[in-house]
């Protein structure tokens, strides 16, 4: 394969991965790589903060640096100072106030099946909530059998606040053993879904393992693509996976020369492809229930703020906090009202009800804030909330609901 030949081959390979967008049956694997720009340690790090335990003098580890390997190392860490040094000297290498970059909420707001990642930190639960995304988080085979109809967010190494890690070499020798349920799982994700591994380095512990499932299932699985940024294609390489069943994405090939984290940001914006507009479904969508809607034409003006208040006055349930914000409306305080169901919509999402939710999001969305003259502060707000409001993707939201409430949603 030339040069040229490549190039058409990345752009294929591109379409193939919008379609599954599109269709929800793609799923993410994603590596230390996308935690990096969150200032989090290198698996490299880590090791050297273990080694520096355990030897002391690191010239005199540097002799065996090149010959041991990282996981054995890992694991004579925990034999000599056990479980609890082990998690506490890991947990204080990642820092408290890490918060999640742009590739972690680009990816959360993909529309994936399953989102897969060997990284123990939180930063992906992170973005989760920061974008009000519907995931099961599943960081151990308990959480397996309690998980609905969303996107499954998958963490397969276990998770730090679980002390359930895989990192040590026993630790990969035993995996089938401790994670049977998600080990089969994720086996079944490469013979039903396109599959993208990001944030690796091609000689990873971890590529090497999902490598040696694809190869036990060579006859079922999907071609699967290994995202490579800021190289140029190297033919040979590109073959020798490729007889893997694994097809590596030169990105650097399709969007330039621009480092890493900026070709993962171009290649997430490339596949993502705005859902049919489903505004026209949802022209009837303003109020939370037919009922809410007589009662609200019945009220007169007292009436209405007394029921404001009699609300703020006892404990709030968040279809009681949206009746609050169409009596504000209907009062004509918009900037009151949209206050209201900007925290009704982060409750509802909370609590995972869903048509509370959704019709916040969509109220936020097309409800006029503006009606009287306003003074600085209250003008300051207004243009606060306008800048929040054109940030709101109901198509977007839309199709974070399961299934069986896009469709209850549409007779609203």
């Amino acid at each position: 394969m030339n040069n040229q030949q490549y190039k058409e081959f990345i752009k294929a390979s591109i379409d193939n991965i919008r379609k599954a967008h599109n269709e929800n049956y793609l799923s993410i694997f994603a590596g230390a790589g996308i935690s990096a720009e969150s200032k989090l340690p290198k698996w490299g790090d880590l090791i050297n903060e273990l080694q520096k335990c355990l030897y002391g003098d690191t010239k005199i580890y540097g002799d065996t640096k090149k010959n041991e390997d990282y996981l054995v190392l890992a694991e004579k860490f925990y034999n000599q100072f056990g479980e609890s040094f082990y998690y506490q000297t890991l947990k204080s290498l990642i820092p408290n106030n890490a918060k999640p970059n742009d590739l972690h909420l680009g990816i959360v707001k993909l529309n994936i099946k399953n989102l897969i990642t060997t990284n123990w930190d939180n930063l992906f639960e992170q973005a989760i909530n920061e974008e009000g995304r519907f995931f099961n988080i599943i960081k151990s085979d308990k959480d397996i059998g309690s998980s609905t109809g969303f996107a499954k967010f998958i963490k397969m190494h276990g998770s730090l606040d679980e002390n359930n890690i895989v990192f040590k070499d026993q630790d990969y020798l035993e995996y089938s053993k401790h994670f049977p349920l998600i080990e089969n799982y994720i086996k079944g994700v490469f013979s039903t879904d396109t599959v993208i591994l990001l944030g690796y380095s091609l000689s990873d512990q971890n590529v090497k393992q999902v490598i040696s499932w694809v190869n036990s299932h060579s006859k079922s699985v999907k071609p699967i693509y290994f995202i490579k940024t800021a190289k140029e294609f190297d033919r040979i390489e590109f073959e020798f996976y490729k007889n893997k069943n694994i097809h590596i994405l030169y990105t650097q090939e399709h969007s330039g020369k621009q480092g890493h984290y900026e070709e993962l940001i171009k290649f997430l914006k490339e596949i993502k492809a705005k859902p049919t507009d489903i505004s026209k479904n949802y022209n009837t969508i303003f109020y939370s229930t037919k009922q809410l809607r007589r009662m609200i034409f019945n009220f007169n003006y007292e009436a209405m703020k007394e029921r404001i208040n009699e609300i703020s006055l006892k404990s709030s349930s968040v279809l009681n906090e949206l009746e609050k914000a169409f009596l504000f409306y209907h009062l004509r305080k918009g900037i009151q009202a949209f206050e209201v169901l900007k925290i009704t919509s982060k409750q509802a999402f909370r609590e995972r009800n869903y048509d509370v939710w959704y019709i916040s999001l969509y109220n936020m969305y097309n409800m006029p804030l503006s009606y009287d003259r306003f003074d600085d502060k209250e003008m300051e707000r207004l243009q606060t909330y306008h800048k929040e409001r054109i940030l709101i993707d109901l198509n977007e939201s839309f199709y974070e609901l399961p299934f069986y409430k896009r469709e209850q949603l549409k007779h609203i």
